[in-house]
């Protein structure tokens, strides 16, 4: 038995882009991987300001089997 039991593996990908500004390589990764295992897209960390600058990113409209979890 693995270390996940039986569950399958899940593969975090931290990126350095929002998943709601451009898409760059980073989320064309986590869609190619999603059709094989769980991907966990993590934003980064963005200032209170940058919504003044993107207003884009405030939205934050998800697709269907996605969460955002971290602050409002």
């Amino acid at each position: 038995m693995s270390a996940t039991g039986n569950r399958a593996p899940l593969v975090v990908l931290a990126s350095g882009v929002s998943w709601d500004d451009a898409w760059m390589s980073e989320k064309h990764l986590a869609v190619a991987l999603s059709a094989h295992v769980p991907v966990l897209f993590v934003d980064p960390p963005v200032s209170y300001l940058t919504p003044l600058r993107k207003p884009h990113l405030r939205a934050g409209g998800l697709g269907p089997g996605s969460r955002r979890w971290g602050p409002a």
